[in-house]
């Protein structure tokens, strides 16, 4: 990379890019300081996601956040830059389950940027906020009136996330068979998905888990982990999946293949905060016969 453009700023973001790939955490973890020194606006609040995604691999949630707060104040202005570090913090509190934090910073974030990409994101995970504080009535409405606001806004992203929106809220309620219909139809077609592949087979995925359709959700979640960008920009859909993979493995009979799931899971998030219910599952069943 160096060698074929010296001193291009974007070197940086490759080489840790490549050290994500090869899970050689020490080089990735060497390659933040420099991007973190770039003369570039988004310099800090780009190190400081590098750092929560890393952190993230080991299952420190905690230790995400501080660095989420870091991007959030490297931000002086009100912008769509800002609102995006916000969103980051919301997706955290999503799944850390703490609903009233995933409101505080989506509203903020509403509030950065209306009318922008980041305000219809936000307005989406203020659905699942409301939907985990048991509002589902609320919920319902505020992913009408999101709806409402995609109409004249045509197009496949905006499309899928309402899809996986309907697919969460269905899910939650414990009607899977309208999840799965609704995700499916988000899956339709994922060439024109780009970043949200991943995150539309692992909810799938999920879903067909608790369809009882084990072997649907294993090619699901399969593909969730062969995905380059899954695992650059989405450590919590890669590495849960190796969770997911071992229960579909287990009711598929597969003991071995269950038992290098659950290894590989473990061997990120064994030490950590994140999923501590999940961890206790793979580790006793790797401690069994």
């Amino acid at each position: 990379m160096e060698e074929l453009r010296p001193g291009f700023f974007g070197n940086n973001f490759a080489r840790h890019s490549a050290a994500l790939l090869t899970e050689d955490w020490e080089a990735a973890e060497a390659t933040l300081v420099p991007i973190g020194q770039l003369p570039f606006p988004f310099a800090k609040s780009a190190e400081a996601g590098f750092r929560s995604n890393l952190a993230i691999y080991r299952g420190r949630m905690q230790e995400a956040l501080t660095h989420a707060l870091a991007g959030v104040a490297s931000w002086e202005n009100a912008g769509t830059s800002r609102a995006q570090t916000h969103l980051n913090l919301a997706s955290a509190y999503i799944e850390l389950e703490e609903p009233e934090k995933v409101l505080e910073h989506t509203r903020q974030a509403r509030l950065d940027a209306p009318g922008s990409n980041p305000d219809l994101v936000a307005h989406g995970f203020e659905v699942i906020a409301h939907q985990q504080l048991g509002q589902e009535r609320r919920a319902d409405l505020t992913l009408e009136e999101l709806v409402r606001r995609a109409e004249p806004i045509p197009g496949p992203l905006l499309d899928n996330f309402i899809g996986l929106l309907r697919g969460f809220l269905a899910h939650e309620r414990g009607d899977v068979t309208t999840a799965v219909s609704h995700l499916e139809a988000a899956a339709e077609d994922l060439s024109h998905l780009d970043g949200a592949e991943a995150r539309t087979r692992y909810y799938l995925g999920e879903a067909y888990l608790a369809a009882g359709r084990p072997e649907d959700a294993r090619e699901q979640l399969e593909a969730v982990t062969q995905l380059a960008g899954t695992r650059i920009y989405s450590p919590v859909e890669f590495i849960h999946s190796f969770f997911l993979l071992g229960q579909a493995y287990e009711r598929l009979g597969s003991r071995d293949q269950a038992v290098r799931s659950y290894e590989r899971f473990v061997g990120y998030w064994g030490d950590g905060d994140l999923k501590p219910d999940d961890v206790a599952h793979a580790k006793a069943f790797l401690a069994g016969p």
